[in-house]
């Protein structure tokens, strides 16, 4: 395709404007010095900015999708007795690819995709689109391959939720099994930021109202009806991690994730090194390993193990059906393990009320 010409980068300015008046996110709005849009991506019918970080949309998402680095607050994770007193002992925590997760994450990652994303990314790669004869007509036609480019992307992301709410009952009734699981309570002790590159701590951006980025169609119908192009954002899976239905709201979540082809094709920095993507034999989930520090003093270097930031156990609340002896399990392996972590009984909803009251 041709370069654009001032009169087409005038109206691709507008285009932009039109759809951000009127949001949340109009100061975001284009300048015509901001539109440089570079023809690298020609061939693919795709519109990109040269400079990435001037696209308004870019900008967008850092805003909804804050980084947490340098964040060292607690940061809440909901487990069974049993699966708490692995992540202690073995001073590491499991952390998942989207494939393998079959809740609400694996369905919100597509779910940003129909909604905003490139829908070439839903297609299953046996279907493509080829030339069937001589006069140039042209069909799907299947070669053999029903995965789709989303469920690549899913198998090589790796997510560890976090939440910023300790006492939310509905955490304790669905992920600490009706308050007979604990919250363990996870602290980042420091960050390496010549590592930044290969991993996002982001809260996760929640679409309200169900159209709180609909400005991005908007923006993709008139490039496509006006220039036959689409908007590239780079990053935009990057994105669609951190994004979930305004019904997740309440859970108030931070995500850890890391993407591996990403890091490896754009940075020449292999993840696979200090986390190994490792295979359940019977479930077939996918997962790395996390390494804990568990006893640490203040100026302790950053590990071969865990590169890229160092992440202990703060404290571990124990729900209120946990049984004594569990408690006292907990303790003791704390105590063993993670010797400076604390560990207390979640106070019942009566009681935390009672008490608030009484200030």
């Amino acid at each position: 395709k041709e370069p654009f010409n001032p009169t087409e980068l005038k109206r691709i300015v507008e285009v932009f404007n039109t759809a951000l008046d009127g949001t949340e996110f109009s100061e975001f709005r284009v300048v015509e010095a901001d539109i440089d849009c570079s023809d690298a991506c020609g061939d693919l019918g795709m519109l990109q900015f040269s400079d990435p970080e001037s696209n308004p949309i870019t900008k967008i998402y850092k805003t909804l999708a804050v980084q947490r680095y340098g964040d060292f607050g607690q940061f809440y994770h909901f487990k069974s007795v049993a699966i708490a007193l692995e992540i202690i002992r073995s001073k590491s925590i499991q952390v998942s690819n989207l494939l393998s997760n079959q809740a609400n994450d694996y369905a919100e990652f597509e779910e940003y995709f129909r909604r905003y994303g490139p829908i070439h990314k839903l297609i299953p790669k046996d279907r493509q689109l080829q030339t069937k004869d001589a006069a140039g007509g042209s069909e799907y036609v299947a070669v053999g391959d029903s995965r789709r480019p989303i469920d690549d992307e899913r198998e090589s992301i790796f997510i560890l939720c976090f939440t910023k709410d300790s006492r939310n009952v509905r955490f304790w009734k669905q992920y600490a099994a009706e308050d007979s699981g604990v919250c363990i309570a996870f602290r980042f002790l420091n960050f390496n930021s010549k590592m930044f590159s290969n991993y996002d701590l982001r809260d996760v951006a929640y679409d309200t109202d169900g159209y709180r980025l609909d400005f991005i169609n908007y923006i993709n119908y008139h490039l496509g009806k006006e220039f036959g192009r689409q908007l590239l954002t780079v990053g935009l899976s990057r994105f669609a991690k951190f994004y979930k239905r305004g019904k997740y709201t309440w859970e108030n979540e931070t995500r850890l994730a890391f993407d591996f082809p990403y890091v490896m094709n754009s940075f020449n920095f292999d993840l696979n090194e200090p986390l190994p993507v490792q295979t359940d034999p019977e479930t077939g989930r996918k997962y790395i390993i996390l390494k804990l520090l568990n006893d640490w003093q203040e100026g302790n270097n950053i590990s071969h193990e865990n590169p890229f930031f160092l992440l202990t156990i703060d404290e571990v609340i124990v729900g209120t059906k946990v049984s004594d002896c569990d408690y006292q399990e907990i303790e003791s392996a704390l105590k063993e393990y993670f010797p400076r972590a604390m560990v207390r009984k979640q106070m019942e909803v009566k009681s935390y009320l009672n008490m608030l009251l009484s200030k």
